[in-house]
Formats: structure tokens, sequence, C-alpha cells
């Protein structure tokens, strides 16, 4: 089936540009180093002070992978008014405790000084029309800081339970502070996705030393994926570096498949054949995880 491919007029215009090459640099998933667990994840608040970190770690666990199930608590809340209160998880799953704590703010401030020159001028006068003067500036910077921690206990059959705890620290300075809580949160993620660095995906920029279409590069950089690979189609003349440029263009679109199959290609080429097998690899370990 043909398929129908609008490119605006601009981009029309460069891809019948000249062409200059550059390196090739991709950015790669690798799959984590170790799972959390290779069954599906409930994950559950200790308490309502939890719920915040329970959501973030729910979150973080999705985007790389995880399978997470629907809180039974939460469910069994959730039919009670229909008169079902009884929720039944289905299959075997991994219970992932989350309990989240965080402290008063506290204030503090600290008291900067100096010198600077303060000049009025009067124009009317024809002689030294400015006067200038030496002065002290004085600013007070305040400070708001929280400090916060989350436990997390990993709970599963034939196995003892699994507790990781980190910290972090939430700050804001200004003449009139606030800490947003959207602050909080950013610095609780970050805890967390160091914490769980080995049991997450991780990214990786690699440069492939091939010399590929400068614009085809860019485009596939500002994610213009149609655009780059018609300039490619059209103007990379080195086999190997269009089949590779084209596979990472689909790992890039999630179509593994696709990028298999471009990769495959590559190998049969004969020229960069161990990076083909090891992009060939890294994507049959992201199939096995997913």
């Amino acid at each position: 089936m043909l398929r129908r491919l609008w490119i605006s007029p601009a981009v029309g215009l460069l891809l019948l540009g000249c062409s200059t090459t550059t390196e090739l640099k991709t950015r790669i998933t690798h799959p984590p180093v170790e799972l959390l667990t290779a069954k599906p994840l409930i994950v559950q608040p200790t308490d309502p002070e939890s719920e915040s970190a329970a959501d973030l770690v729910r979150q973080l666990l999705q985007e790389n992978g995880y399978v997470i199930r629907q809180d039974t608590e939460v469910t069994g809340a959730l039919l009670e008014a229909f008169g079902t209160p009884q929720v039944q998880p289905t299959g075997d799953s991994a219970l992932l405790r989350v309990r989240a704590r965080l402290s008063a703010p506290k204030h503090s401030s600290r008291l900067d000084s100096r010198q600077v020159s303060l000049t009025s001028c009067n124009y009317l006068r024809e002689q030294d029309p400015c006067d200038s003067r030496r002065a002290t500036l004085r600013v007070a910077t305040h400070t708001v800081t929280r400090q916060g921690s989350v436990e997390m206990t990993l709970e599963e059959a034939g196995r003892p339970p699994r507790t990781l705890t980190t910290d972090y620290t939430a700050a804001t300075h200004g003449v009139v502070p606030a800490l947003p809580a959207g602050e909080v949160l950013q610095q609780m993620r970050q805890a967390l996705q160091r914490l769980l660095g080995d049991s997450l995906k991780r990214q990786e920029e690699v440069a492939t030393g091939m010399e590929v279409d400068r614009l085809a590069a860019d485009m596939i950089a500002l994610g213009l994926y149609e655009a780059a690979t018609v300039r490619l189609q059209d103007h990379e003349s080195d086999l190997a570096t269009r089949l590779y440029a084209l596979g990472y263009i689909e790992e890039q679109r999630r179509d593994l498949s696709g990028a298999v199959r471009y990769y495959r290609e590559g190998v049969l080429s004969g020229e960069h054949v161990e990076l083909f097998d090891a992009a060939i690899a890294r994507i049959e370990r992201l199939r096995t995880f997913r």
C-alpha cells in the first residue's frame, strides 16, 4: 500500500540542498542491569502522606517497562459503594510498599553587603552636572529547606523482604522565598532514579564513527524521522551508513522489528559488522525485558 507523505515547503527545500557530512551519533537505550522483580508490581503507599511518592514510583517503573497492577485496596474502596468490597488479585504479583516522610520547612537567612556608587545628575548645570557618592547595599537572602526520605519495601513470595531507602533535600532561595510542591517532587524523583539506578533503563550517547549526511543527522536529532528517511535514501551513498541510520530511526520510533531488519541488512553488507551485531543484541535484550 502506498503511503502519502506530506512535507512542508521549507523542509522540501532542505531535502534538495547540498550535502555535507558529520559523524552519526546515536542515543541508545540499555535494559536494566538487574530487574527489581520479574513479576507485575502492586505499588502501595503505607499512609496518605506517602501517596505522592507512590505515584512517582508507579510512573517511574512504568516508564521503564515494569508492569504495574492496580492496588487492590484502592480498587476495593472504589467498588465498595456498589456492594462489592472483595477484590482478588489475578496472577502472581510482587508488592512494593512505599513510605515517605517530609520535614517541616526550615528557614535561614544570610545578610550580604557590597559597595555601590550612587550618581545623581542635573544637566541644567553647566559644570559638573553629576554628583556621586559611595554607599553600602545590604541584601538579605532567605532560604527555605525541607528534608525528605522515601523507603520502599519489596515483598514477593519465596523471597525475604527487601528494603531500599533514599534521602533528598529540596531548597529554594530568594528575598521572599516559597518552596513549591513541584520542587519537592522533582528532588524526590531524582532521588528515586538514583536509588533504582541499576533497575531502570539507561540511555547513552554513542559515537558510531560513521560519516552521515549532516542535514539527515540534524533531522534525526529533531525527531523529523519521515524527512530524515527521505534525505538518507536520496543523499546517503554509503550503504552501511544508510542502513544503520535507518535502523536507528526505526528504533527511535519504537518499531524494533523494523530496526532489526535494517541492522541485519547491515550485517550482510560486510561493513561495521560489530556495530550492527551490537545493535541487534541490544534490541533483543530490550525485547526480553519488555
